[in-house]
């Protein structure tokens, strides 16, 4: 559901509108009101407007006391502005956080344009050649000390012992990485935090942001949202059959996605023996998202999965994926 306040309207704005004057919107702006169609502990958002477009975005909670995403979002922000160089360049400024009525709110910079999803029926190739690109730099720009991985590895030991058995993973998943560079993950870039106007790009929602994690799990969300939406809408068990056929080498789309992966693999030191263990490690991380969201909405109703925490499964049971990804290393 969309709202529009049209110019002429001498009613005041709402009261969050108000308070985030203080945090640098400027007064007396038109205003768009998305409520967005998920679950309750979606954030609305009020994209407020410097003549024809949106220069401030200020997102409120629907759930009184429910600040989490909030909190994350701010410190993933800040991660990428401290980052600095391709990451900052490509990420909204946080302008500050907010309470009202119990609500939650915050402010950041507006992002040119709209979600990349809706610009894939134009297939705008160097565009997606330009965003795949631009992973593979933040991971060069953050590499850090593979050291600083060590907690993460024992997270991912710890996932696979839980989940892993009954997809048939191997124990020892996690120890067929070799030592990598520890970059900066922004954990859920799929083409709907991807603001374009089909030149420019930014990457938005950064709630679930990692200073230190594996590189290219980025490029493979990434890879896996474009590729699944790039031939038209679909249901998600089309997008999960399309995303394999493809990381499969499959489909038309492949050699492009090979490309961008062995791309990813070079800058970083990243052998091909290790992408199956990472892209594996990827899918079973992303496939703990729904429990996540389940405990936080504390038995409210919860919106249709996606197809990226669907895909270990999947993933597994291909012969020409799973660990080995024997299609990309044959």
């Amino acid at each position: 559901m969309t709202l529009i306040l049209p110019r002429n309207d001498r009613s005041r704005p709402p009261a969050i509108l108000q308070a985030a004057e203080r945090v640098g919107v400027r007064p007396g702006r038109n205003w768009i009101l998305r409520l967005g169609t998920g679950d309750v502990l979606q954030r609305a958002v009020f994209y407020v407007l410097e003549g024809q477009q949106p220069a401030w975005v200020v997102k409120f909670s629907r759930v009184q006391g429910y600040d989490r995403s909030f909190v994350d979002d701010a410190a993933g922000l800040a991660l990428a502005q401290t980052s600095g160089g391709p990451v900052a360049d490509h990420a909204p400024s946080h302008l500050g956080q907010f309470d009202v009525d119990g609500l939650t709110a915050s402010v950041e910079t507006a992002a040119v344009g709209t979600q990349l999803v809706h610009l894939l029926r134009r297939r705008p190739w160097q565009l997606l050649d330009e965003i795949a690109d631009w992973i593979v730099r933040v991971g060069r720009h953050t590499a850090r000390s593979p050291q600083l991985l060590e907690p993460e590895r024992a997270r991912l030991r710890a996932l696979v012992v839980e989940t892993g058995g009954p997809l048939g993973v191997p124990e020892d998943v996690v120890d067929r990485v070799p030592e990598t560079p520890s970059v900066l993950q922004h954990n859920d870039l799929g083409t709907w935090n991807i603001i374009s106007d089909g030149r420019s790009f930014t990457a938005v929602d950064w709630e679930a942001a990692r200073h230190s994690g594996l590189p290219l799990w980025d490029l493979f969300y990434f890879a896996a949202d474009v590729f699944a939406h790039i031939d038209g809408p679909a249901d998600v068990s089309t997008r999960i059959e399309r995303t394999l056929r493809v990381f499969a080498g499959e489909s038309a789309h492949s050699p492009r996605l090979f490309r961008w992966i062995r791309a990813a693999a070079t800058a970083l030191d990243v052998p091909n023996s290790a992408l199956g263990a990472l892209a594996t490690l990827c899918w079973l991380h992303h496939g703990q998202s729904p429990a996540r969201r389940e405990m936080d909405l504390r038995g409210a109703a919860h919106a249709p999965l996606g197809h990226h925490p669907l895909l270990a499964p999947a993933w597994l049971g291909h012969p020409g994926l799973g660990v080995s990804w024997a299609a990309l290393n044959g």
